[in-house]
C-alpha cells in the first residue's frame, strides 16, 4: 500500500492546504485531493512543485507499506425496505489470505427526502481486532488511518447499493478498534 503524507506534511508545519494551492500555482481540487488522499496518482510536476515549496524530497512525500488489503464478495442478509437492521459480510483479502468480516447494519429514516442514515457495527469485535493483530504493530498512522477511510468507503459504497438507497443523509462505520 502506498499512501502520500501531504495531510501529515502540512499539519507538522502548519500550513493550510489552501495556502499550499496558492503559493505554488496547484488547482485547489487538485491539492485537496491529494490530502485526502483520494487520487491514484499525481502528476510529476505537481509532485515537484510540491517537494520544492516543503523542502522535501518524494520519498519524504510518500509512504508505503508492504501490504496488500483487498475488499471482496459483499453480502447482503436479509435486508429489505420493511426491517431496519441486517447483517452484511464481506471479506478483506491481505497478502493473499481471506478474513471473512460480519457487521450489523442500522438504516434510520428510510422516509426522510435528504436520506436515510445508516449505523454499522462488527458482529464480533474480537475477530476484526485479531485479522489486523499481526499487521497493526507495522503499519504509521498514516498507513491506519488511509486503511480506515477505504473499510468505511467499502462499507459505506456497498451497503447502500445493496439497500437501494439513493441518498444518504449520514453513514456511521464502526468496523474494528485500530489503535493509533
Amino acid at each position: 500500500m502506498i499512501i502520500n503524507k501531504l495531510n501529515l506534511l502540512l499539519a507538522e508545519r502548519f500550513i493550510k492546504a489552501s495556502k499550499l494551492a496558492k503559493d505554488t500555482g496547484i488547482a485547489q481540487s487538485t491539492i485537496s485531493k491529494i490530502v485526502n488522499n483520494a487520487t491514484s496518482q499525481i502528476d510529476y510536476s505537481t509532485l515537484d512543485k510540491i517537494c520544492l515549496y516543503l523542502k522535501i524530497t518524494p520519498s519524504d512525500f510518500f509512504e508505503y507499506a508492504p501490504y496488500q488489503f483487498v475488499f471482496k464478495n459483499f453480502q447482503n442478509e436479509g435486508y429489505t425496505k420493511n426491517k431496519e437492521s441486517a447483517n452484511f459480510k464481506f471479506d478483506i483479502e491481505i497478502v493473499g489470505e481471506l478474513f471473512p468480516v460480519s457487521f450489523k447494519g442500522y438504516i434510520f429514516d428510510l422516509n426522510n427526502p435528504e436520506g436515510a442514515s445508516v449505523s454499522v457495527h462488527p458482529l464480533n469485535e474480537k475477530n476484526l481486532e485479531s485479522i489486523f493483530f499481526d499487521f497493526d504493530k507495522h503499519l504509521s498512522i498514516s498507513i491506519k488511518s488511509s486503511l480506515s477511510e477505504e473499510i468505511t468507503s467499502y462499507i459505506s459504497k456497498n451497503i447502500l447499493d445493496s439497500m437501494g438507497i439513493k441518498k444518504i443523509n449520514k453513514v456511521d462505520v464502526d468496523y474494528f478498534y485500530m489503535p493509533f
